[in-house]
């Protein structure tokens, strides 16, 4: 960065303007003079303005005399200063808010500036510039006092005070930052008016927050005691009559010496001010009265003097008028005011600079792993002093970088980009004028984010990773905008770092460019023809609004698709502007005289005529004259130079060959100089010194004692190192070019070959010892840390698979090489990846080797062996991140032991560490392949209509009119909203924040916490609903389409589109009333396709609402679905019809581009896109799921599911998921084929895959009967379940089923109950209770011997219980609770009640051997004890209160279980609580010696622990050996804590647990064994995980690792 000059020395103010003055570094200012008597003679009764030398060259350049004139000019249409509080400057990192509140007859900014002259408004544009000041906002004040005026005024002080008060409480700049200190000056009477609002902050008992943000109040000339000079002016007023009135102004008998009303601010500021810092300025100069002049305030006025211990007080040499504006950022009165605000501000933001820099650091570090980025953007690109200065005084330049930059007459507005577009001929100084421009805004202080694309640099030749890098700078400069990021980081947005698409709707879209109150902000692109796929962004920026001006300035080669672009972006303010050849001529003159001292010539004559001939020679060419230049420094005879200098053909390419040959002769070491070459042009990302050093002893077997003196010496003329970063990269794409190329002779460079070289060296370091996992679990908290890590582990790790995706497919020798790491040191592998939270890079490997497999189809080999292994962990890479991603990123090193025993048991990861007898333990339900299905939730009694899918939401709605919203990721119910009429249509808002319903009679607008914002009434069925971030488009059955603002609901417009019917290809269309059934918009919502029952498809242009032609298909086929493609840059309809036919069309033309007809003649139900345009899926109405490529309609998969009437289909937004909505549950599919080759990828790779045949997809169908409840044995490894159809069936421990014990029939098991004797209780819908006597002596085999008791109840049964010593049995149901003696049958007692005597109770049976025959009811806040043999009677005295309360906002609805630990002497309750329809459960932990001790006592008993929803999802059951309560947390992790030990801030965690073993739990909680032991239910099966509890890791409770 530039820093800012030195200010030049000022003349006095007698000194006339000199024109001889007006040189480069001379700007001015005007002076106007006011004082009639001190005018010459000739100018007295005129006004005279004087220019006079003040700012700097710093100060001219950032404010020229044009811009000055502009404002000027604009500021005439509106003489007045505005009235209120405004924004003068927004600082990108705010602390702190400086207030400025002027006098009498003052203004907002004439107060402040010296004459008209608005450069010299030095509250807005000179403070922002002092460094001190880089924290403060800063803003105006302004209110009518303007005694000049002719309109009456009734106001006083305490009304200007009572609205500076009420401006500052509803600023919501000020709300932003509720913390920031406020800083108020005031000059003259402001000082007044800021005590009396200062006075009101205090006084307000509702609102005291203000009042303590002010920390410091400057008073310039304020008069505490009064003026004489105001008992004066009045009197003038009230003679003249100047006001119309006779009375004088009130505001101004405020000001009169003595005042009651001054007095009493006083007083009242007093009281409150002990805690301020005050500065007080007094005048010392007079102020020209007419016909004397006086001093206004004089100093016993203006300082507050005794009480006041808090003041500073200092004069200025100035008068009234003068004491608060300057003639320059060096006049000594600014100074002196400066650096006391200075010191002010510094002393206010003292502990708050280094909270905000902690806070800023932290939310850096987040978002550089959020957004993928490991290190600022490189900014070290060539500057030369003086040279592109060409453009800083071109004027639309300077109008692209200042136009809308002011905040306060543009609040609210919606900008289109700007953008300041350079093209020019290669080697032109592209990239030099680009840093220019960096370091141009970066010397004004403006906001400005860079990206150079670089090619042959992988990941900066990508528009994702430019979007990463410019949104992650934009955080570093702007806290508002980390802010917004970090939010989204925290609300678990997952971003694919390769999605550009996704980048901008996400990160750009729906956050960034919607950030309220951010200053203009400023993007240099550079070299953007370098970068893959560069017209998307233009795509991006068409018909952008933000809420901030974006300046986009870019540079380019000549484009030849230059003039798309351009139309592409219209409605963006677009300067185009070529380099002018003079003046890249200049520059390069510049550059190459800078370079002349380094030369070895001593005369300036032979310099002078060297650099003109290099100059004659360059064609303007940077890169030319810096090549040239570079060799002539290592020449030394005269002839020598000119030889190089001559000798060299105009195109470069010879210059090239010229090196290698010289480079060829170094026959010793030619060998280094390839593998050197090798690795800098094929590597993916720029190599360090330590990097290539690594590379090459890896690769040919060679130590470099001085790695850069030997990577210069050999191949400088080629590489170069930076200096600051150590990084060896390619000195011009035009060398990698020429490399790759036949003409590079001994040392060109085989892409395939060179990429296989390379990922043959990242595979040896991968395989090799250090990365070997440990081979048991005590190696995992044993330190194995080892050697040092190799300086290429981090490139090979993450840029492996490129290499191999890059190589060829036929060789054998790296199949081996790929498989010898697959199968010796993956899980280590995978760890360091997890560990860097980076599961995309699974995602990428996996796509990478699926990518080089299919290629490889191609060629024969006999290591089929190794092409399985390998497609095994392609697939089960992929599977990892999308089902075990969360566990892996919060643990790692859960790949070693916890994770492999989950996955299928065909699969690679099983298969090799899946089976050790020292991890994880799984059995009963278990798959041989991946399910397709990653997941199913089943919505119950509901009945799902739609569906819709936006970041991490999905959101379903239900025939009923609720709408469900689910998390992408775990599945989990977020939050239910209630609606009154069956839901049809229904979508989120791309931004996440909204959902927009329709029905059959309203479209509504719901926040995501179900609050409706607004509702219109719909005359017709919805059939297409589309959102943006500031639309709602709905098109109507009738053909209507309508449009709403989204955030008001106010209607914008509306048009009909009548269907057209063609008689004729040589007739006019002519319309019909035929109602279309369905529709589809482009992406740009340009177009409108309408689908008819039968006839035509129409399509109209939106913008002008006119028809422009048909889709007509020639067999004339009924129309199922229609779909354009959401990517901008393929220009399709899809269109399905009845016999399944599908069909691709040009909608401008209506002409047929391609067709194709599934196997199976089945009329699709549901048809949906993915995002990035590539995929589309259909499901038919036999169950067949497919998946096809787009462009060419091929199927890529397909799995057969059940069928059902009612199907539909959505792409989660990750693109990996697609959503499948049936009647009663939402199946969530992950098959691989979604798993697919970027366009990028496709289009490097030259060496393409066979056409290969359709994936089948695996789906686990389970069709047997669901279980609906379960117990397991308290003493033997046995459990029972009861299913849907009334069996009672017996389960070993390994969860497979035994027997069947007996059955219910006609109904549905509800409740069960199993004794320790092994009676066994069970209860069905139908209220029917049995009660059977087991056998267990023949474990694992269980028989039902005999029926105990069987009774039929009137109302359903909600509990059985069996007493400690198994004597009785409670059965309690909705209105009475029953005990039988379960030997003989007989009824002991009933207790009968109404439902509304109790809300919230269960029934609990104490195992305490001093209590036996005991039941508890806990009711309702209450423990009661009942003796079981004289049951309904209580036991005396036994009723105790105990504390239940709900999370905040939640309320507690039904009691799930209570254990009793006797071991502990712990009471366990597990309750659900409601928030709306959010529902979730918290858990109460009790000592029972605490609770009969207030049992005698009396009182409320405290939980010990409470387990709130934050970290709590499901009760497990106690551990009793180890004295440990077992739950699973909302992360699916099972963990424990020690009852003994309650008070403990820490928890253990276990293992994690698949999101499908959870998705029942509220229905059939999961069982802990005796044997410790878990046990899952899953439809018909159940899964027991063994060994699990083994596993520990002590973490913190905010989720920190002790």
């Amino acid at each position: 960065m530039t820093d800012r000059p030195p200010a030049t020395k000022l003349p006095s103010q007698s000194d006339k303007f000199d024109p001889s003055l007006s040189d480069s570094s001379t700007a001015y200012a005007l002076d106007i003079r006011r004082d009639p008597r001190r005018d010459p003679p000739e100018h007295r009764g005129t006004e005279r303005i004087e220019i006079q030398e003040t700012t700097s060259g710093f100060r001219r350049r950032r404010f020229p005399l044009r811009w000055s004139q502009r404002r000027q000019d604009s500021r005439q249409t509106d003489a007045k200063d505005p009235f209120g509080l405004r924004l003068l400057h927004a600082s990108p990192q705010p602390l702190i808010d400086i207030i400025f509140v002027h006098g009498l007859r003052g203004g907002s900014s004439k107060t402040w500036r010296k004459g008209d002259d608005p450069r010299l408004f030095w509250p807005q544009y000179w403070l922002p510039m002092e460094p001190d000041m880089c924290n403060a906002s800063i803003h105006s004040f302004g209110y009518d006092s303007d005694w000049g005026s002719l309109n009456p005024s009734a106001l006083n002080v305490h009304d200007f005070g009572q609205t500076l008060y009420e401006e500052l409480r509803s600023s919501p700049y000020l709300r932003q930052n509720t913390d920031a200190p406020i800083i108020l000056i005031g000059h003259s009477m402001g000082g007044l008016v800021i005590k009396k609002a200062y006075v009101a902050a205090h006084q307000d008992q509702t609102f005291r927050q203000l009042a303590h943000r002010i920390r410091c109040i400057f008073f310039l000339a304020t008069p505490h005691k009064g003026s004489e000079y105001a008992a004066t002016l009045n009197r003038i007023l009230k003679i003249s009559g100047m006001t119309g009135m006779t009375s004088s102004r009130e505001y101004i008998n405020e000001l009169s010496h003595g005042s009651t009303s001054a007095q009493l601010i006083n007083e009242d500021f007093g009281r409150y001010a002990s805690s301020l810092q005050i500065y007080s300025f007094y005048e010392t100069l007079e102020t020209s009265l007419g016909v004397s002049s006086s001093i206004i305030v004089d100093k016993n006025s203006a300082v507050l003097g005794p009480g006041f211990n808090n003041e500073t007080a200092r004069y200025m040499n100035a008068n009234h008028r003068g004491i608060c504006k300057f003639e320059s950022p060096e006049d000594p009165n600014y100074l002196s005011l400066k650096n006391s605000l200075s010191s002010a501000v510094q002393s206010l933001l003292k502990e708050s600079l280094i909270t905000h820099e902690e806070t800023s650091k932290t939310q850096l570090r987040g978002l550089q792993t959020f957004l993928g980025i490991s290190a600022p953007p490189d900014d070290n690109y060539e500057q030369l002093e003086g040279s592109c200065q060409w453009i800083d005084e071109r004027d639309d330049f300077r109008e692209w970088r200042d136009a809308d930059a002011d905040i306060d007459t543009h609040q609210g507005d919606q900008f289109a980009p700007s953008i300041y577009w350079v093209n020019a001929n290669p080697g032109a100084g592209k990239t030099v004028l680009a840093a220019h421009v960096v370091s141009h805004l970066a010397e004004f202080s403006l906001p400005g984010a860079f990206y150079h694309f670089h090619v042959g640099k992988k990941a900066l030749q990508s528009l994702a990773g430019c979007l990463r890098s410019i949104a992650f700078q934009m955080a570093m400069l702007n806290s508002a905008i980390r802010t917004k990021l970090s939010d989204l980081r925290d609300d678990g947005v997952i971003i694919d770092p390769d999605d550009a698409r996704a980048i901008w709707s996400k990160i750009f879209k729906a956050a960034i460019l919607q950030t309220p109150r951010v200053t203009t902000q400023y993007w240099i692109l550079d070299a953007i023809d370098e970068c893959y796929g560069y017209p998307e962004l233009f795509t991006f920026l068409k018909g952008l609004r933000s809420t901030f001006p974006l300046k986009i300035f870019v540079t380019s080669r000549k484009l030849p698709d230059f003039p798309k672009l351009i139309r592409q972006i219209d409605g963006c303010v677009v300067h185009v502007v070529e380099i002018p050849i003079a003046d890249t001529m200049r520059d390069i003159s510049l550059y190459i005289r800078d370079r002349m001292d380094i030369l070895p010539i001593d005369r300036d004559e032979d310099k002078e005529k060297l650099a003109q001939e290099i100059l004659s020679k360059s064609s303007a060419s940077f890169l030319w004259v810096r090549l040239v230049l570079d060799e002539l420094e290592k020449v030394y005879g005269y002839e020598s130079i000119m030889s190089v200098l001559h000798t060299i053909p105009e195109g470069m390419m010879s210059y090239y060959r010229r090196t290698i040959a010289e480079m060829s002769e170094n026959k010793r070491e030619r060998h280094i100089i390839q593998a050197i070459l090798t690795w800098v042009v094929c590597a993916s990302r720029p190599l360090t010194i330590l990097e290539i050093t690594e590379a090459l002893r890896m690769d040919i077997k060679v130590h470099l004692p001085s790695a850069k003196t030997a990577i210069e010496g050999l191949c400088g003329q080629l590489v170069s190192v930076d200096k600051q970063t150590n990084l060896v990269q390619i000195v011009h794409s035009t060398a990698r070019e020429f490399l790759l190329s036949n003409e590079a002779d001994h040392f060109k460079i085989s892409r395939s070959e060179a990429n296989e070289r390379l990922a043959h060296t990242c595979l040896q370091l991968l395989a090799s010892p250090s990365m070997q996992p440990p081979r048991h679990r005590r190696q995992l908290v044993q330190n194995r840390q080892g050697q040092p890590a190799s300086p290429l582990l981090d490139y090979s790790i993450t840029e492996f698979s490129e290499h191999i995706l890059a190589s060829s497919a036929e060789s054998d020798k790296l199949l081996v090489a790929l498989n010898r790491f697959l199968c010796a040191t993956v899980l280590t592998w995978i760890e360091k990846i997890t560990a860097g939270k980076n599961l995309h890079c699974l995602i990428r490997v996996a796509r990478n080797l699926k990518a080089y497999l299919d290629r490889r189809a191609k060629y024969r080999s006999p290591l089929n062996q190794h092409v399985n292994t390998v497609a095994c962990w392609a697939a089960d890479l992929s599977r990892l991140a999308t089902k075990f991603g969360w566990a892996l990123t919060l643990q790692p090193q859960s790949i070693y032991f916890l994770i492999p025993p989950l996955c299928p048991t065909d699969t690679a990861i099983y298969k090799q560490y899946g089976r050790s007898p020292d991890g994880l333990s799984f059995s009963g339900f278990t798959s041989k392949d991946w399910d397709d299905c990653a997941g199913i939730v089943n919505f119950e009694d509901e009945t799902a209509a739609t569906v819709s899918c936006v970041d991490q939401k999905i959101a379903v709605g239900f025939e009923s009119g609720n709408i469900q919203l689910y998390t992408h990721g775990s599945y989990q119910k977020a939050q239910t909203i209630r609606h009154m009429y069956p839901i049809e249509r229904l979508l989120i808002d791309p931004s996440g924040a909204l959902i927009v319903s329709a029905s059959i009679k309203y479209l509504t607008v719901w926040d995501l916490d179900g609050n409706q914002l607004w509702q219109e009434r719909l005359r017709s069925r919805c059939i297409l609903l589309m959102a943006s971030s500031s639309l709602v488009i709905c098109v109507l059955m009738s053909g209507k389409a309508i449009w709403w603002d989204i955030a008001t609901g106010e209607q914008l417009k509306h048009h009909h589109y009548p269907h057209q019917t063609l008689m004729s290809l040589d007739q006019l269309p002519t319309a019909s009333n035929k109602a279309p059934f369905t529709g589809s918009f482009n992406p740009g919502t340009e177009l409108l396709a309408l689908g008819y029952r039968s006839g035509p498809i129409c399509i109209y242009e939106l913008h002008s609402h006119e028809w422009i032609g048909c889709v007509v298909d020639e067999n004339s086929r009924n129309i199922t679905h229609l779909e354009f493609n959401p990517n901008p840059d393929v220009n399709l309809l899809l269109v399905a019809y009845d016999d399944s036919q599908l069909s691709l069309y040009e909608p401008w033309s209506g002409a047929l581009m391609h067709s194709q007809k599934p196997e199976t003649d089945a009329v699709l139900q549901s048809l949906s896109c993915s995002l990035d345009g590539r995929t589309f899926s259909t499901i038919d109405a036999q169950g067949n799921l497919r998946i096809w490529d787009f462009e060419s309609l091929t199927i890529l998969y397909h799995v057969l599911t059940p069928n059902s009437s009612f199907r539909v289909l959505n792409f989660a937004s990750d693109g990996f998921n697609l959503i499948d909505v049936v009647d009663h549950e939402m199946r969530i599919w992950a098959p691989s084929a979604l798993v697919r080759k970027t366009i990028e990828e496709e289009g490097s790779i030259s060496d393409q895959a066979a056409v290969l045949p359709v994936t089948a997809g695996q789906y686990e169908r389970f069709r047997s009967v669901k279980l609906r409840a379960a117990v397991s044995h308290e003493n033997s490894p046995i459990f029972i379940a009861g299913n849907y159809n009334g069996d009672v069936i017996a389960y070993n421990r390994d969860g497979n089923r035994t027997g069947s014990l007996y059955s219910h029939p006609n109904s549905i098991v509800k409740c069960l109950a199993l004794s320790k004797s092994s009676i066994i209780a069970s209860s069905d819908t139908n209220g029917v209770m049995q009660v059977w006597q087991l056998d267990t002596s023949q474990i694992p085999v269980v028989r039902s011997l005999k029926q105990k008791l069987q009774v039929q109840f009137k109302t359903a049964v909600l509990q059985l219980l069996f007493d400690s010593e198994d004597r009785y049995l409670l059965v309690s149901t909705a209105d009475s609770d029953r005990v039988y003696e379960v030997e003989t049958g007989m009824k002991i007692g009933s207790l009968d009640f109404h439902t509304d005597e109790r809300k919230l109770w269960r029934w609990t049976s104490p195992s305490i051997s001093a209590t036996p025959g005991m039941f508890l009811l806990v009711c309702d806040g209450k423990i009661i004890s009942y003796s079981a043999k004289d049951f309904p009677s209580e036991i005396a005295e036994s009723e105790i209160g105990i504390e239940l309360k709900a999370d905040a906002g939640f309320s507690l609805t039904t009691i799930d279980s209570i254990t009793l630990n006797q071991e502990t002497s712990s009471m366990i309750i597990d309750i659900t609580q409601n928030r709306g329809y959010l529902t979730t459960s918290i858990l109460f932990i009790f000592q029972i010696p605490e609770i009969f001790s207030a049992q005698q006592l009396g009182g409320l008993v405290e939980p010990k622990r409470v387990m709130s929803s934050d970290n709590y999802m499901h009760f497990l059951g106690v551990d009793h050996i180890d004295g440990r309560l077992v739950f699973l947390n909302k992360n699916s992790w099972v963990c424990s804590v020690k009852l003994s030990a309650l008070t403990d801030k820490h928890y253990t965690r276990h293992f994690f647990v698949p999101n499908e073993f959870t998705t029942s739990a509220r229905e059939i909680p999961p069982l802990l064994t005796a044997e410790k032991s878990l046990i899952f239910a899953l439809h018909d099966k159940f899964a027991v995980i063994k060994n699990g509890l083994v596993f520990q890791e002590v973490v913190a409770l905010d989720g920190g690792r002790e």
